[in-house]
């Protein structure tokens, strides 16, 4: 994968698969007014959900290849970043307004002219035309990232049948050597590891 400080200094080819002269049928299911939209190398590529494209779905989606970051243009012009995102190692988690990506791929589509600087972006489910709202791509790529914030605030979820432990000892982080990450424990901030829960 190319690092988004490169794509940011590039020019982007766009690769609009929409058929221009598409006029969906009374019985088009909604989802087909999507624009999906992938960046993979130096090419943007834009394509229907299903139907109105100029070439055949089956072969859209083989040369778009990884969805990890699949976004959709909602029919009202708003952006929704996937919900859902993967590191290299592929294992998901929940995207966030810190997220790699959440800042610089609406960057890299105002820079190519497919969204504008007042193009709501929202963070949802690709499937979806709704979620939550993040800014307005303009402000949005303006904000500092870099910085988390001071505060933050962080939910556990466990079974009902340790809570009587819990409200007696309170959270704590069991020994290293029984841990179920075992191997990754002193791999990333080892210097939280020790109390880490």
């Amino acid at each position: 994968m190319i690092p988004l400080k490169s794509l940011l200094k590039e020019a982007y080819e766009v690769m609009d698969y929409r058929d221009p002269n598409w006029i969906p049928s009374p019985y088009e299911e909604k989802d087909r007014y999507k624009t999906m939209i992938n960046i993979k190398g130096y090419k943007i590529y834009l394509y229907r959900w299903g139907s109105g494209n100029k070439g055949e779905w089956k072969d859209i989606i083989s040369t778009v290849g990884d969805h990890n970051d699949m976004m959709l243009l909602t029919p009202g012009g708003s952006l929704v970043l996937p919900d859902r995102v993967g590191g290299e190692s592929k294992w998901e988690g929940a995207r966030n307004l810190y997220t790699y990506g959440t800042k610089e791929w609406p960057e890299i589509l105002l820079q190519a002219g497919i969204i504008k600087p007042e193009t709501k972006i929202y963070i949802g489910n690709w499937a979806g035309s709704r979620g939550t709202f993040i800014g307005r791509a303009g402000k949005l790529i303006k904000k500092d990232l870099t910085r988390l914030p001071s505060k933050m605030v962080f939910y556990h979820g466990t079974d009902s049948t340790r809570l009587e432990q819990i409200q007696q000892v309170g959270l704590s982080p069991l020994p290293r050597e029984k841990r179920v990450w075992k191997s990754d424990v002193l791999k990333h901030h080892p210097e939280w590891r020790e109390r880490a829960v």
